[in-house]
């Protein structure tokens, strides 16, 4: 497929080329994968939080940080904890940065 790319336009694939080499250089690649573990064990971490009550018409959820009450077809918002929140975000930043480096450890 590739060869077929650079027959038919190959100033288009040597400009493709180049982008993916300067786009996914090693700080780059790092980063986003840093990103996307953060993100990852961030939704990891809330199923181990979450918990819900429901009675009839009413629902309320609970992400220790977020507190969320439906009634009907009406959600709203009986707590916010902001620092629930960011120990959340610390702690999935910190186990993420242990599982790449425990990753890369292995790796070399």
């Amino acid at each position: 497929m590739l060869a077929d790319m650079e027959k038919s336009d190959p100033q288009s694939f040597i400009l493709n080329c180049a982008v993916r080499q300067l786009c996914m250089t090693p700080p780059i690649r790092y980063s986003f994968l840093f990103a996307v573990m953060v993100v990852l064990v961030f939704l990891g971490i809330q199923f181990f939080l979450y918990s819900h009550v429901s009675s009839g018409p009413n629902l309320d959820l609970s992400f220790g940080w977020l507190k969320l009450h439906r009634r009907g077809d009406t959600w709203t918002v009986e707590g916010f904890h902001f620092g629930g929140l960011l120990v959340v975000l610390l702690l999935s930043a910190l186990l993420s940065w242990l599982l790449l480096k425990l990753g890369r450890r292995r790796m070399a």
